[in-house]
């Protein structure tokens, strides 16, 4: 099962199962990450083109995450690592032998590492207007997420957690499919009518679904592939 671990902890000893690692860019600990030469020239260069100093700076730090934990996981360089970008998106290191996905939102960013495929999302929310759910549940929600949405009308605060779980769970489980939000996500239901699933299956694939969360940190929703033992 996978643990939430701020950035200062990341060291080779977590890499013995499926880890997430998290960071605020107000922490010195992420800006002393982030400030390390780490990223490859293409990274780099990729960095260079954002135009928005904050968009910037969350790039730096989860590429920074990924290449220092995946040089603790595997005895590389961290620059040397081979990181290529799938025809949908999805980011691999093809030699590393470990699956990773990246997520950010406002000054948050985490990296969740796995040996089977995964995928992460996090969500501040933090101008989500409750105005504009419905709307956008209705681009992305599937029939049985827009009536468990609608259903908490009454609750402001409780349909927008609602809301919130589904939009993580929904793109962390795209995002582990190497899908992200164009794979048909009004398809995909992450609840069931008793709640939010435990697993879905994409593509004729099964996911599990968890959240970690901790004091102080938001939630990270995360999508495995569940493995059949041998």
């Amino acid at each position: 099962m996978a643990q939430l671990y701020p950035v200062g902890s990341l060291a080779s000893g977590l890499f013995s199962g499926q880890i997430c690692v998290i960071g605020h860019m107000d922490w010195p600990e992420a800006r002393e990450l982030a400030g390390q030469v780490l990223l490859s020239d293409a990274e780099n260069q990729r960095a260079a083109a954002f135009r928005v100093k904050a968009a910037r700076s969350t790039f730096i730090l989860g590429r920074a995450i990924l290449r220092k934990g995946l040089a603790l996981a595997t005895g590389s360089q961290p620059a040397e690592i081979d990181v290529i970008i799938e025809a949908m998106g999805r980011p691999v290191a093809p030699d590393s032998g470990w699956h990773f996905s990246i997520t950010h939102s406002g000054p948050w960013v985490a990296v969740a590492f796995s040996r089977a495929w995964i995928g992460c999302d996090l969500e501040t929310g933090s101008s989500l207007r409750s105005a504009d759910l419905a709307g956008l549940a209705r681009q992305v929600f599937s029939p049985l997420e827009i009536d468990g949405l609608a259903a908490l009308s009454d609750g402001p605060q409780e349909q927008r957690a609602f809301f919130l779980a589904v939009w993580r769970r929904k793109e962390a489980v795209l995002k582990a499919a190497g899908l992200g939000l164009s794979g048909n996500p009004r398809g995909i239901s992450v609840t069931t009518p008793a709640g939010l699933a435990d697993a879905v299956a994409v593509a004729g694939q099964s996911y599990d679904m968890s959240d970690l969360s901790g004091d102080g940190l938001p939630t990270v929703s995360l999508a495995t592939l569940r493995v059949s033992a041998v």
